[in-house]
């Protein structure tokens, strides 16, 4: 992007962090990983005074709240088709790094809900000025150590309640590995929404100068040492996409047209929604 301005300041010297809030209007974090599962960075710049644009994923979804932000819908996989990353992260196939790669691979954040917040919030100082006030007073009604503590300090009461019961209670994961998990299973409230499994129908948008080849090269899928799905399907699932029209199509159709797994069609599906080569139906 040529024509638009950055400017990076380095986070290790010492007053940049306070310069960045201080200079700034908004804060923006549009987090599509495993590993958000607080969000520091977000009362940090409402302590600061700034609205904040989110997505709307994992703690985010608890930190941003509609008087001080505006939070950006998500979209992403399920349990089942997350499977087989748990697998190969407990048989040490995949590191932890590629591990959540490959999840944040399957995340799409709204883009142009995103747009539409960043617009929206720059255009109007008086919600920007009112959001920065609510942000200050959340943080000190919130966030403040005197009230944090003693909420912790209920946490711990009630987790000694729960260890004193004779009869445990065990969360199940029916159908899936003990140890490992499906990753979307037990984070199901991070996206705001799920893929409709096999049902799914999208079509093409022409958004997009950039292939579905060079843009896997920009993100490093391939270097990083395992990929989430190959190049081949998704361009395979991207031609017949294209193929549909405007109309589009669903994910059981290209599978059966493809003759390949309708999980890995539907992993092409949330990957190209991610990038805005495709759009729902």
């Amino acid at each position: 992007m040529p024509d638009v301005g950055y400017h990076y300041l380095d986070g290790d010297v010492s007053g940049n962090r306070d310069k960045a809030y201080s200079g700034a209007d908004i804060a923006a974090y549009p987090i599509d990983n495993t590993q958000e599962s607080f969000g520091l960075s977000p009362v940090e710049a409402m302590a600061a005074g700034l609205p904040v644009i989110a997505s709307d994923w994992d703690g985010l979804r608890d930190t941003v709240s509609p008087d001080v932000g505006i939070r950006v819908p998500t979209f992403s996989l399920s349990g089942a088709q997350t499977a087989n990353q748990a697998r190969l992260l407990h048989l040490d196939q995949i590191n932890f790094a590629q591990y959540s790669g490959n999840l944040s691979a399957q995340v799409e954040i709204n883009v142009p809900a995103l747009i539409d917040a960043i617009v929206g919030l720059a255009s109007n100082d008086t919600l920007r000025k009112k959001m920065g006030e609510n942000a200050i007073k959340r943080v000190e009604t919130t966030y403040d150590w005197s009230v944090v503590v003693p909420q912790m300090q209920d946490v711990w009461a009630h987790l000694a309640e729960i260890r004193a019961c004779k009869a445990q209670t065990k969360r199940q994961y029916p159908n899936s590995h003990p140890i490992a998990p499906p990753p979307m299973d037990y984070l199901s409230q991070f996206p705001t929404h799920f893929m409709s499994h096999g049902t799914q129908i999208c079509k093409a948008m022409n958004s997009s100068d950039i292939s579905i080849e060079e843009m896997f090269k920009l993100r490093r899928y391939i270097s990083a040492g395992h990929q989430f799905e190959t190049v081949e399907t998704i361009s395979a699932v991207m031609s017949q996409i294209t193929k549909s029209g405007t109309q589009g199509v669903a994910l059981d159709t290209v599978a059966a047209a493809l003759k390949i797994n309708l999980m890995n069609v539907e992993k092409a599906y949330c990957w190209l929604l991610k990038y805005g080569y495709i759009s729902r139906v």
